[in-house]
């Protein structure tokens, strides 16, 4: 999700669903709740990728 730079969480889940990705990884300085994320994700069709 960094790739698209300083834009709020939801806008990138978006944007990312839109030009065809299945889910991103979620890392760096998470300020929200996980289950707020969960939800984000969900509510786009998006998974979380584990490593």
């Amino acid at each position: 999700m960094w790739t698209f730079g300083e834009i709020p969480f939801e806008e990138k889940c978006r944007l990312a669903k839109e030009i065809g990705v299945d889910g991103g990884e979620v890392q760096g300085n998470i300020r929200k709740n996980p289950k707020e994320i969960g939800a984000i994700l969900a509510k786009h069709q998006l998974k979380i990728k584990y490593k």
